[in-house]
Formats: structure tokens, C-alpha cells, sequence
């Protein structure tokens, strides 16, 4: 019998067809669903017993595919799961004049269509189910927990603002588990449990604390580990190429995987507007998305903004003639040193003969 008689995952992000690209809407679909295919094996594999689900199991609230996925998801788990479900904050109906959370108005629908228990902020034992709407609690806790189940954002400066302050959770709560990052992390008594899916293209999909994971759990014990969901296959993955010509001599290899491994690629090319016109993306749509920088375009806009920045600069009071003087020494850009040039003397700051010197 196993260790662990809980499995918790956030973060699945069901999607609607974004019908931008039929080829990257139907590999979401099949991501998702060789995903639940990875969850209702670990389910089988461990004997478990409870299935809590924290946040963000939908993109967005009320689409039409994303639903179609949710009910897939649900009728193919096995008979006889204690299932709990908590709201994230991509559960957020738009629109609404007083914040509500998607899941708590369908909570009587989720319990008798899929025996699926919503939780907004409930004890059950000496265990906690925080939903992201009631979050701000976690702050003030007067009792201690064993364990605390949430969604929110914490740890992740400077890449974002903490949602709330943690402190009171390390001293209240034994463990406590959580949804909304998307890779593994564990900081003092907080884990994030990642996600079971790559719900975004990005560089860092490829690290290994960012592999696709749900977390397994021993409620008695607090004993707990990740574990891999999709690998090598049904991934994102993104490529970053300094010219059409790099990206078209990695192609073959890029669609070589994509084939074999029902990988998604996001491609950012960037060269000079004439090289960009050159390259056929419709080729390639079966496999990639892609992102076109112009050269010339950043370029110009880089320049543009330098030149504003030299002007605020040098039409303050006090301005020294050595910020011309460093510019010059310290820039190799011939083109963007008589520009500053020019526009140092239209402002009639220091001398020609200073600047030649």
C-alpha cells in the first residue's frame, strides 16, 4: 500500500480554442488530454484516496471547450475519490460589481454531477481549505492547523508582488500546500505543487524544477513529493533566433521533435524587416507560433528613445559637458554618436571645440 493517500494539483488551465491557429488549438486539446491520462495513472499507482484540486483548473470561467474538458476530466476519474475543489484567482467572473469565484455559485452542480466538493474558506478537522477569495484570513490566523491548503502568490519577488503575508502561515500551520506558481517550490512550510501541464511557452520549461508536476501527500504524516507528469512529450518549449537564417538551419530538428514527441514550439526571430518578409510562416504552423522583431524597427525605437532621453537630460540645469564626453568614449555606434552630437549642440550645451576634443 503506498505512502501517500493524497495527490494535489493546481494550475491545469483549461483553455478554449483560441481559433487563431487550429494546429496549436487541437495540441492544447490533446495536452490536456494525455495529461488526465498521467493524473488517473499516479491515481491508480498510489491508491488514492483524496484528489484536491487548488485553483486554477479553468483559464477562463464559462467557455465552452474548457468546460468540455473539465466534464472529460471528471468522468474519467476512478469511482469512490474524496474530491475538493477550491476556487483560483483565474476563477473570477468578470464583470461583477462585488468579486465572485466561478466555482462557489455551480457548487450544488460540481457536488451532484461530478461529486466534486467546492471549499471558499472551511475546516475540516485540523485541516484548512483557503480559497483565493479569502486569502487575506491566512494573514491573521488565530489557530493552529496541520495543514493548509490556499492559492496565491508568494516568495516570487522581484518577479511579482507577494499577494499576502506568509509569516503567520509558518507559525500556524504545520504545512502548507499551494496553487498559483507554476513550477515547483518549497519555502520553509510552503510547497507549490507546479503544474501538471505547460500552461505557457517559455525558455525556462526546459529546467528541471519546471517540469510539469503534481504533488503526492501523506495527510498523517505531512510526507510529500513531486511527481512528473508530461516529460519529453506534449511540451512548449520556446526558441529565441538572431536570424532567419538561424532559425532556418535548426528547423528540420525543431520539426523533427514536434512530429515525434507532440511538441509546440513559439519561435522569436529577429532580423531586419527584408530578411522577416523572406520567411514563409505558413510552413511551419503545423508546429510553431511565431514572434517577428524587426531589426531596424528596435533599432530606430532604441535610438528614438535615446535621443529623448538626451534632450530631458540636457535641457536640465547644471548639465556637465562630460555626459557628451562619455557618450563618445564609451559608445561604439558611429551613427549614434553624431546623432548625439547633433542634437547636444541644437540644445547649445557646451562648445564644438569641447566636443571635438
Amino acid at each position: 500500500m503506498s505512502k501517500y493517500n493524497t495527490l494535489c494539483i493546481a494550475d491545469i488551465h483549461l483553455k478554449d480554442f483560441s481559433f487563431r491557429n487550429q494546429h496549436l488549438d487541437l495540441f492544447e486539446y490533446n495536452a490536456s488530454l494525455e495529461m488526465f491520462k498521467k493524473v488517473y495513472n499516479i491515481i491508480e499507482e498510489y491508491n488514492i484516496e483524496n484528489l484536491y484540486i487548488l485553483g486554477d483548473l479553468l483559464e477562463e470561467v464559462g467557455k465552452a471547450q474548457s468546460l468540455d474538458l473539465m466534464h472529460r476530466f471528471f468522468t474519467g476519474l476512478p469511482k469512490g475519490l474524496n474530491i475538493k475543489l477550491i476556487n483560483g484567482n483565474h476563477e473570477v467572473i468578470e464583470g461583477k460589481a462585488k468579486k465572485q469565484y466561478y466555482f462557489n455559485t455551480i457548487k450544488q452542480k460540481m457536488l451532484d454531477n461530478y461529486g466534486v466538493e467546492v471549499l471558499e474558506y472551511s475546516e475540516i478537522g485540523n485541516t484548512l481549505f483557503c480559497g483565493h477569495g479569502s486569502i487575506s484570513k491566512l494573514e491573521t490566523l488565530t489557530k493552529n492547523y496541520d495543514i493548509v491548503y490556499s492559492h496565491f502568490r508568494s516568495n516570487m519577488m522581484p518577479i511579482a508582488v507577494d499577494e499576502i503575508n506568509v509569516e503567520m502561515l509558518e507559525h500556524k500551520s504545520k504545512l502548507t500546500v499551494v496553487g498559483d506558481i507554476h513550477w515547483k517550490s518549497l519555502s520553509g512550510n510552503i510547497v507549490y505543487c507546479g503544474n501538471p501541464t505547460d500552461t505557457s511557452f517559455g525558455s525556462s520549461n526546459e529546467l528541471p524544477d519546471h517540469q510539469p508536476s503534481v504533488l503526492l501527500l501523506n495527510e498523517n504524516t505531512l510526507e510529500h513529493k513531486w511527481e512528473n507528469t508530461l516529460t519529453t512529450s506534449y511540451r512548449k518549449y520556446k526558441r529565441v533566433y538572431p536570424s532567419v537564417k538561424a532559425f532556418l538551419q535548426d528547423v528540420e530538428t525543431l520539426e523533427q521533435d514536434a512530429v515525434a514527441n507532440n511538441n509546440f514550439y513559439k519561435i522569436v526571430v529577429q532580423d531586419k524587416k527584408s530578411n522577416l518578409k523572406q520567411l514563409i510562416i505558413n510552413n511551419y504552423k503545423h508546429f510553431a507560433i511565431f514572434e517577428l522583431n524587426h531589426i531596424d524597427l528596435m533599432f530606430d525605437k532604441q535610438n528614438k528613445k535615446i535621443d529623448r532621453q538626451i534632450i530631458d537630460n540636457l535641457s536640465a540645469k547644471n548639465v556637465s559637458n562630460n555626459l557628451l564626453d562619455f557618450i563618445i568614449k564609451n559608445c561604439d555606434r558611429v551613427d549614434l554618436i553624431e546623432n548625439t552630437k547633433q542634437i547636444y549642440f541644437t540644445y547649445n550645451v557646451g562648445s564644438a571645440k569641447e566636443a571635438n576634443d
